[in-house]
């Protein structure tokens, strides 16, 4: 004859069954968290010496935060510790395959740090998940002109100019854009003057056509844009942070 479990041994079955489940994907400490928003805090003041403790003690607390792994790299970035920079990127994104701002950024890291096709593979990566990818379309871009597919080149300066129109680097990608002829007096590629196009930006008047640049030049100019992006271009965006209501409950990732 079978005897029915107590309410005392159900529970303790279930208690059992419940320490032995996977927590939840994204369940972060109080601590974790604090620790990381004291990080974003100094982040975005720049402070970037000072922030990078705070994301270390938020990955101590959880070593499975991937933004707080990215911020850190990020921060190691701006520093230009770029094998630093390098290994909290991939660790982030080891947490997080799809993190896109991660493969973004480590794009720019490999970039700098002459590993073209690395960036190249990183900033198709990005560009197939989301086309208008502001950073990832100026990489491609750099490393395409850099790579005299001239055409590449200028698809995607005109794609980065249709997302960020009024960016303070979009007089840089015009002048750019208006430098990339065939020859003396043939028409650009698309056979619109990119320097006409959005020429109402708070940048100040781009009407006027730039002389074409040489190609010493125009690689001089191209690597300026991705000397540090994140300075320029993308400072605005910066780290949010998280807006929880409960631990574990995050709204936003920290995005750049």
């Amino acid at each position: 004859m079978s005897v029915e479990p107590s309410v005392a041994s159900r529970y303790k079955i279930f208690l059992l069954f419940a320490l032995l489940l996977p927590h939840p994907v994204g369940a972060r400490s109080n601590a974790s968290i604090r620790a990381f928003n004291e990080g974003v805090k100094y982040f975005n003041a720049k402070e970037f010496n000072a922030a990078i403790p705070r994301f270390d003690e938020a990955i101590s607390e959880d070593s499975e935060f991937a933004e707080a792994v990215f911020a850190r790299g990020a921060c190691r970035y701006y520093l230009k510790s770029l094998d630093g920079a390098l290994v909290d990127l991939n660790q982030a994104l080891r947490l997080k395959p799809d993190y896109l701002d991660a493969r973004a950024l480590r794009g720019a890291v490999n970039y700098e740090s002459d590993h073209w096709d690395d960036a190249l593979e990183d900033f198709n990566a990005v560009l197939k998940n989301n086309p208008h990818d502001a950073q990832a379309l100026l990489g491609r871009a750099v490393i395409f002109l850099k790579r005299d597919n001239r055409a590449g080149a200028a698809q995607d300066f005109r794609g980065f100019l249709s997302v960020r129109p009024n960016d303070p680097l979009a007089p840089k990608v015009r002048q750019l854009l208006a430098s990339m002829k065939k020859a003396p007096g043939e028409p650009m590629f698309g056979g619109k003057n990119p320097a006409e196009e959005g020429s109402s930006d708070s940048s100040g008047p781009t009407h006027h056509a730039h002389r074409p640049l040489s190609t010493e030049d125009l690689n001089r100019l191209a690597d300026s844009l991705l000397n540090n992006p994140l300075s320029e271009s993308y400072s605005r965006h910066v780290i949010r942070g998280e807006n929880v209501q409960s631990v574990g409950d995050i709204h936003d990732a920290p995005s750049l």
